[in-house]
């Protein structure tokens, strides 16, 4: 069976080569998952710089693009600070921060990203490294795809 073996290492090498080249930035609909999920764009830690009082967060529907339309609601999530490898330098963001602590948008038939605009005080946050914990929460008729659902907004205030 080495031969089934050299075979598959083939087939991943030239995968891992596909997605190097490619990147995360790629516009390819749905980077590869050919159902429809939902999922952040940018999941994982993404700094951020506060310029106004909304944070714009994209989240992105993968598959055919003409499929119907999705409904997707996010919300802060404020119990994944205690996973957040970067604790010992950002800490939470005081609630006082968001307006509101859910949202929910449509990613209408034909599109594949939705925006969440979040509310925000910017005036609640002195000096230091904040983190703003955010979870997709649900997502109808499509699945959320589970290792891309949570996204830690970071910002530094000088």
């Amino acid at each position: 069976g080495s031969e089934m073996c050299k075979e598959t290492d083939f087939i991943y090498t030239i995968f891992v080569c596909l997605f190097v080249l490619t990147g995360c930035d790629s516009e390819e609909p749905g980077y590869g998952y050919k159902d429809p999920v939902v999922y952040f764009s940018r999941a994982g830690i993404l700094e951020t710089k506060i310029t106004g009082s909304e944070i714009p967060v994209s989240v992105y529907c993968s598959g055919n693009p003409d499929r119907g339309s999705v409904t997707v609601s996010a919300a802060v999530e404020r119990s994944l600070y205690d996973s957040f490898t970067g604790k010992s330098d950002y800490q939470l963001v005081p609630e006082s921060f968001y307006t509101t602590s859910s949202w929910t948008v449509d990613i209408p038939k034909k599109e594949q990203i939705g925006i969440f605009n979040i509310p925000i005080q910017a005036s609640a946050l002195s000096k230091g490294k904040y983190v703003l914990p955010l979870k997709l929460t649900n997502s109808s008729p499509f699945e959320l795809l589970k290792d891309k659902d949570v996204l830690y907004l970071t910002f530094v205030i000088e």
